[in-house]
Order: C-alpha cells, then structure tokens, then sequence
C-alpha cells in the first residue's frame, strides 16, 4: 500500500472508503514498528486493525472514530523481546557475528538510505519491541548457515527490502489467521473470503495462504514465487497503484463468480 514508507491519500482513500463500503475488512500486516504505524494512521487519518513486526504482535481499535488511536494489544506468544534478540545476536560464533551490522548502531545518514526513511522518523523505526534489524554482509552460504544456526536458538531471519529483521518463530501469516478467527467468531460465520496483497519475501506465507493472492511489483526486487497457483494476481504498476490495480482485479473476479 506504501510507496517508499509514504501513503499516498490521492490514490488510496477514496478506494479504501468504496472498499469499506462493499463490507471488505482492511488489516495491515507488517514488518513496522506499532509507532512507525500509529504515526501514519494519525498523518492520513485512516485506521485499520495491525499487526506489527512481521507477526510479532495484533492490535484491535477499541474504536470507530479515527482519531480514537487506542488499540487493544495481544502480543503473540511466539514474540520475544528485541532485548533478549539482541543478547542472544551478540554471543553468535564470530564466523556470522563479524558478518552482522546492526542498522541501529549506524550513522543516520545511512540508516536513512537503507529505510529510506527520514532521519526525524528514525527513532520510531528503531523503537522496535520484538525485533532486531541488521544488514548481512557475508556471503549467500554462509547466510544459509546463519539462518539455520538461528533456528537454535528460537530465532529466526526475515528478509524485508535490503535488511533482515532477527525475531521469534513468527510471521505474518500468525496475524492473518488470528485476525480470521477473531472476525469469523465477531460476525458468528463459519467462513470468510481472504485476500492477500504483498510485495515481499515476508509476504510469501500469508500469499500463499489466501483465497486470493495479488504480487505488487518492485523493480528493485526480484520476483516472489509463491507455491499456489490459483486466483494469484501481479500487478503491472507499482505501488500504491498497484494495490488498487490488484484490488480491483480480484473484487472483478469475485463479482464474475458470484461470491
């Protein structure tokens, strides 16, 4: 939905209202801070229910009202405090520790290149409860060995634009699903229709998972390949184009079969 961590409310709130309006429920699942998310929110006067730091955490708005910032938090049981990451990064074997750059030990000038973010907006992408942000610099194998070592110790790497962000056990897809159970148990239904939009590597697991799964292109990326090979849509632009490209294709072939 972000283009370069900006919203854009020329191309997106008039869909997002026509979305809301034809009973679609928006959940933002993503690998940003709770803050960095209720600072957009608060900018562009939207508000939807979040997850945060790649399925670290959900939270329910206790109210309707946009500028009703209050959430209910349920933290995931798989999330471990980016404190005790941090302990657990610094005694890894020296073959990967001597490899790992922890963004936040970096100049702002450079932390602002790697997040193209502002350097005033830094503080909150760094305000992270239960994750650790690096930059790799060894090699591809070496990585694979990395990843596997982290897997030891209840950690795991998770690859989002040119970072990685070191968490728990914990995706995206944690969020889909609670999020799922929690509308299907609120509106007293057995079942619902699910859609995914991403544009990332973190996003395979939830695109998989979805009834429909659209694949926002970034040039500066490789193409995602996912495992699913039915009702999955690509968008010729990128975002936050995309987003709505992908949205009104899918509602089109929803609307073609009737659901």
């Amino acid at each position: 939905m972000l283009k370069e961590n900006k919203y854009y409310p020329k191309v997106l709130d008039n869909f997002i209202k026509e979305l809301i309006s034809k009973n679609y429920i928006i959940v933002a699942l993503t690998s940003k801070t709770y803050t960095e998310v209720k600072k957009l929110y608060n900018k562009n006067n939207i508000k939807f229910s979040l997850s945060s730091e790649n399925g670290s955490s959900f939270y329910i708005p206790k109210s309707k009202n946009n500028n009703d910032l209050t959430f209910k938090k349920v933290i995931n049981k798989k999330a471990i405090k980016s404190n005790e990451i941090f302990r657990r990064l610094k005694i890894l074997p020296v073959r990967f520790l001597s490899n790992i750059t922890f963004i936040k030990d970096l100049s702002l000038d450079k932390q602002a290149e790697i997040t193209k973010l502002k350097k005033n907006e830094l503080i909150d992408f760094n305000n992270r409860d239960f994750s650790v942000s690096i930059i790799w610099n060894g090699s591809n194998s070496l990585l694979a060995l990395f990843r596997k070592y982290l897997i030891k110790l209840n950690l795991q790497a998770t690859f989002g634009g040119k970072m990685i962000n070191v968490s728990g056990i914990h995706t995206k897809l944690d969020a889909l699903i609670y999020f799922k159970k929690m509308y299907l148990k609120k509106f007293n239904i057995n079942n619902c229709i699910t859609i995914s939009i991403g544009d990332s590597q973190n996003d395979v697991e939830i695109l998989n998972y979805t009834d429909y799964s659209g694949m926002v292109i970034r040039k500066e990326k490789s193409k995602i390949s996912l495992i699913k090979n039915y009702n999955v849509f690509i968008s010729k632009s990128s975002a936050p184009e995309g987003w709505v490209e992908l949205l009104t294709k899918i509602n089109k072939e929803m609307e073609r079969k009737n659901i």
